[in-house]
Order: structure tokens, then C-alpha cells, then sequence
């Protein structure tokens, strides 16, 4: 996990611990499915300048009708 993330491994523990990225535990082990870990990601995508301004747009053309 923390290799596919660029990660450390210490900050990987630290997000298991308060539970903010996805994971599963057996015994002492803990383990993670690559597919969450790069949903995970995805969801925290930052949007542009452009993306956001064309969302404003697109919002105030829907108020005016």
C-alpha cells in the first residue's frame, strides 16, 4: 500500500489507525485491496480552475431558466 500510494510506511499505519483509508484486519495483520486503495485516491481528486468554472456556468445558466 504504501508503495502503490507513494506513501510511508508510517503514514500508512497512521491512516489505518483513524480510519481514513480502506483496509482490513486479520490477526495483527493488516491488509488492503488494490482496488479501494486506488478508489480511495480518486475520490480525493482536486478539480481545475477550468472544471470548477465551467461547473459555475453551467449552475448559473440552470438558475436562469
Amino acid at each position: 500500500a504504501a508503495a502503490l500510494l507513494n506513501l510511508a510506511v508510517t503514514t500508512i499505519y497512521e491512516k489505518t489507525s483513524e480510519k481514513i483509508i480502506p483496509h482490513y484486519k486479520h490477526g495483527k495483520k493488516i491488509m488492503f485491496k488494490k482496488s479501494e486503495l486506488l478508489a480511495w485516491v480518486e475520490s480525493r481528486r482536486v478539480k481545475t480552475i477550468h472544471e470548477i468554472r465551467q461547473e459555475a456556468v453551467s449552475q448559473t445558466l440552470k438558475v436562469r431558466r
